[in-house]
């Protein structure tokens, strides 16, 4: 994520967020609080993520 490259960057979020989300849904555990305060800023970064995609994606079709 520190990487000078944003392609770089951009991955290594997305791939830390795509392991967030089958740590979730395939360790079949419960929440925890330490998870709860993970998944709030995640969802958070996940939603940029999708709004600055959705942009980009809506610009290129006008």
């Amino acid at each position: 994520m520190k990487s000078n490259v944003p392609e770089r960057s951009v991955a290594a979020i997305l791939d830390t967020i795509y392991s967030i989300r089958c740590n979730l849904f395939h360790g079949h555990k419960g929440y925890d609080a330490i998870q709860i305060q993970l998944l709030v800023p995640v969802t958070v970064l996940l939603e940029k993520v999708v709004t600055a995609l959705y942009e980009k994606l809506n610009v290129q079709t006008e």
